[in-house]
């Protein structure tokens, strides 16, 4: 850290160098939130009078008491199984950071110890995105996929604030949303839910920003005793960790970005534009394969044909079993609705493969499959427990209070951004600086950057975006992913790689294997699998494996 302060100016005396460490010993409660001050100004002479305000400044450091923390077993969410080594507890913070009187609430982490007896003491700390997403339900379904990162390194869910068991800012009015309402009304019942749920939370949420939630992140970081983090962020999640290295560089030893959400992307201001060619992308994969070609014909075509028998008619009603509890539900195709299931599709892996087939009978009047992608979208959505009011907390105040210019927001039809627009005009306001585009490279922070070519929301494109502030960047595009890769194919391997020696090149031809799940065929699906088998044996990574 020295080398961090060299300067040519005049070195001090002894008495005045003195001084200054005698001020430091005085002011600053622990080392750790010495430095993570100095990390947070600008540069640094050595002239007394400059470091004196340093010093002055670093009053405001963070101060975490070390106390120890006692963890307890964790009580897994329903349909889960408990985590063997894993142990929850909370920490207690102002909800205003900058008013020590502010009502304390618990932010809460999930911890799942190292293989090892003596870990590194950083660990990797995994965010999930929404905004609004519990990172501890998440630490059940993804794991073990970092399993080989867990032989020397803890594993720690945090939930953020306003998210999970941390405060959650649920807006719990919309679950008596009447799903059998068209689109204009239930339009306006969510608006007048949304108005309720404002005003409810117009005390707390401007105190529910990802600059606060990564303060939270480095109060924790202190409590616990870790040296770094090595912070692992999907969608949503990947904003946040970009903002704690940048806040907390010194204390950010990887990064591991997947499906990049920068405050840039002004949710949701790019997704029609960025789903329309997750579509164009799956398209194509089914006119390259010529058993979905035929069987299928052109995907786009088929979406236009459903929007505008949709149009023309009353809504579809389809009757099926909820997959959460098998009671028969009744599912409704609107316009608007479809135009939010094709995204959800897109969403996932698993759904894409059954979307040729789903829209063809769709186009033809069968909706029955495009019900069952329907029903199957919505639990993994209820799955991921989205906190409503922080996902608008979020948004409103970060990405839509921004004027960037952006395509016009229509896919299939509708208007994707009007109706965030409404909600956010009554959402309480938090003032923020303004976001810049970057203009130099400023992060040195070892960063990987994963994307998924058929991912709607999150594409490359942002990727390459933050990749210009990256000094230190290496960027993975998975053929066959959607929404969020890090659990496929070979890039579990890699992650634990680059974790273990970041600043050394990874070789990644292995991820350029990882295609698309085989489309639904029936009867062909035999014949699909030995085409496709047929086609992945062609490629030139392939062929020399078996060389």
């Amino acid at each position: 850290m020295l080398n961090r302060f060299k300067s040519t100016n005049p070195p001090h005396n002894a008495t005045t160098a003195k001084i200054i460490f005698l001020r430091f010993i005085l002011i600053s409660k622990s080392l750790d939130s010495f430095i993570t001050c100095l990390t947070k100004k600008a540069p640094i002479t050595l002239y007394s009078i400059a470091i004196l305000f340093v010093l002055n400044a670093c009053d405001n450091a963070i101060d975490v008491k070390k106390t120890a923390v006692v963890f307890h077993p964790c009580i897994p969410p329903e349909g889960h199984s408990a985590i063997a080594e894993s142990e929850c507890s909370s920490m207690a913070l102002q909800e205003n950071p900058n008013d020590t009187t502010s009502p304390l609430i618990n932010i809460h982490f999930l911890r799942i110890k190292a293989v090892n007896a003596k870990p590194q003491l950083d660990p990797l700390v995994l965010i999930q995105g929404g905004p609004g997403g519990s990172s501890q339900i998440m630490a059940y379904a993804l794991h073990r996929y970092f399993a080989a990162v867990r032989q020397n390194r803890d594993l720690l869910f945090i939930d953020l604030r306003g998210t999970g068991e941390s405060n959650p800012l649920n807006c719990t009015e919309l679950d008596t949303l009447d799903s059998s309402l068209n689109d204009i009304e239930m339009v306006q019942a969510y608006q007048i839910i949304m108005k309720k749920c404002a005003r409810t939370l117009e005390k707390n949420a401007p105190f529910y920003t990802t600059a606060t939630a990564v303060t939270d992140l480095e109060h924790i970081r202190l409590r616990l005793g870790y040296r770094q983090f090595n912070l692992w962020g999907a969608s949503y999640g990947s904003r946040v960790a970009l903002t704690y290295a940048a806040e907390y560089p010194a204390f950010t030893r990887s990064l591991i970005l997947d499906g990049l959400a920068p405050s840039a992307i002004s949710l949701p201001r790019f997704i029609a534009r960025d789903a329309f060619a997750a579509l164009t992308q799956l398209n194509r994969y089914c006119q390259e394969n010529h058993l979905c070609h035929s069987h299928y014909g052109d995907l786009i075509e088929n979406t236009q044909i459903i929007t505008q028998n949709l149009h023309a008619t009353k809504p579809v009603r389809v009757i099926l079993p909820d997959p959460l509890n098998q009671q028969p539900k009744e599912w409704l195709f609107t316009p608007r609705r479809f135009a939010q299931l094709l995204i959800s599709i897109l969403y996932s892996r698993e759904l894409t493969s059954l979307a040729p087939r789903a829209l063809k009978e769709a186009a033809e009047g069968n909706y029955q499959l495009l019900a069952t992608l329907n029903a199957l979208a919505e639990a993994n959505n209820k799955q991921r427990a989205v906190a409503e009011g922080l996902y608008y907390s979020v948004i409103c105040n970060e990405d839509l209070a921004q004027n960037t210019p952006a395509p016009e927001p229509i896919f299939m039809g509708i208007n994707l951004l009007e109706d965030k627009l409404a909600v956010c005009a009554n959402w309480p306001q938090k003032i923020l600086p303004e976001i810049k585009n970057p203009t130099t490279k400023t992060n040195n922070t070892p960063t990987l950057l994963l994307s998924g070519a058929l991912d709607p929301v999150t594409p490359k494109v942002w990727a390459d975006w933050v990749a210009r502030t990256q000094l230190n960047h290496q960027s993975i595009e998975v053929p066959g992913g959607n929404h969020v890769v890090s659990t496929l194919g070979c890039l579990p391997n890699l992650i634990a790689q680059f974790i273990n020696t970041p600043n050394t090149s990874l070789i990644t031809d292995c991820t350029q294997n990882i295609a698309p799940l085989p489309f639904y065929l029936g009867a062909d699906q035999a014949q699909n699998k030995e085409a496709n088998t047929n086609e992945e044996n062609k490629s030139p990574h392939n062929k020399a494996k078996h060389d």
